[in-house]
This record gives C-alpha cells, sequence and structure tokens, in this order.
C-alpha cells in the first residue's frame, strides 16, 4: 500500500502521476485522506483523480482507498503499514513527510520550484536520502514504481531512515535561528 497526502495539496497534474503510478505496479493500493465527507472541494478533487484512473483504462475502487481522518496512534499505525509515502509535486507535506519519517516510512518527493514544493525533498536531502528525490514528474513516476516493487530496497531504507532520522527531531539550530530572526525582527521595530 502506498500512501499519499489529502486532496488540497494536489496540484491538477498530480492526478495524472499517481494515476501513472498505479497502472505501472499492475497492482497495489493507493490510500490517500478522505476529505470529501467533509468538504465539497474534496468530492470534486475525488472526481479528477477518478478520472485520472479512467483515462489509463483503470476503476479508481479497485486501486484506491479513501481513509477517513485518522487519530494519531491510527494514522501512524496506517503509516507503519504503508509502503511508501508519495509526496505531493508541487505542495509538499511537511508535516506529513515529518510523520512518515517518524514511523520509517520511505517518501518518493519530487523538489520543486518554489519552497512549497520543497519540504518533502528537504527533510530526504538533510537525511542523505537524495536517491528518493526526483529530478522531473517521469523520473518520480519510475522512482515511485521502482521503490514500492522492490520490497529489499524498501527495508533498507526504512533502515537508513530509522537510523539517520534523530537530528531532524533533536537538531535546535533552526529553533535558535528563528528565534534571532525574531527577537531581531521584534529590536528593529521597538
Amino acid at each position: 500500500m502506498a500512501a499519499a497526502s489529502p486532496y488540497f495539496m494536489y496540484f491538477p497534474d498530480n492526478y495524472r502521476w499517481s494515476a501513472a503510478i498505479v497502472n505501472m505496479l499492475g497492482s497495489g493500493t493507493f490510500g490517500n485522506a478522505d476529505i470529501g465527507e467533509i468538504h465539497q472541494i474534496g468530492r470534486q478533487l475525488k472526481a479528477r483523480l477518478e478520472a485520472a484512473f479512467r483515462a489509463r483504462g483503470m476503476r479508481f475502487e479497485d486501486h484506491c482507498r479513501l481513509i477517513p481522518w485518522q487519530d494519531k496512534s491510527a494514522y501512524h499505525a496506517l503509516m507503519r503499514r504503508a509502503d511508501l509515502m508519495l509526496d505531493t509535486i508541487g505542495f509538499s507535506g511537511f508535516n506529513t513527510a515529518m510523520q512518515a519519517i517518524e514511523c520509517g516510512l520511505p517518501i518518493v518527493a519530487r523538489e520543486g520550484r518554489f519552497m512549497r514544493g520543497r519540504f518533502g525533498s528537504g527533510i530526504l536531502r538533510t537525511l542523505g536520502l537524495d536517491e528518493l528525490v526526483a529530478a522531473d514528474e517521469k523520473a518520480y513516476v519510475d522512482l515511485a514504481v521502482a521503490v514500492a516493487s522492490d520490497r529489499e530496497r524498501r527495508g533498507a531504507l526504512q533502515r537508513r531512515i530509522e537510523d539517520r532520522r534523530a537530528p531532524l527531531f533533536d537538531d535546535v539550530a533552526t529553533v535558535r535561528a528563528f528565534e534571532d530572526s525574531i527577537l531581531e525582527l521584534a529590536q528593529r521595530r521597538g
């Protein structure tokens, strides 16, 4: 099972890439948060995802599961059972990526042009997992398929994540830099 980010983080092409990945895998389940039950935009975005699967000759229902909102422990349990997280292209999920790393879940990311598309790739690069950052959309699809298809590779990636993740959670240097910036700004205004 591959995990993915909530619908609201999807740019139009993300639907096409999601369907391409599932199509190339030939089997498996693509999980996504179900915000359709709480918001009209979720229903509209689900319809776009269904259309992308139909365009590839697949039934959305055969390959995708919409997962109701979960509390933290259930969400983390789901991530621990997933094979791979697909970071959304164009609007990266920082919190989702950090939670995936906390659960030892490998992530495939496409580094975006703007900061909003660089959170997942930044986390992976910080961990020395640059090989999980795709250079373009085709590479993203190919990489996702390759990692999802290789149990041994996923296991090795999970071990590397677990061995290297502590600095992401324990490093206070960025907190101190943020504090300094706020203090500097306050002094200039004061």
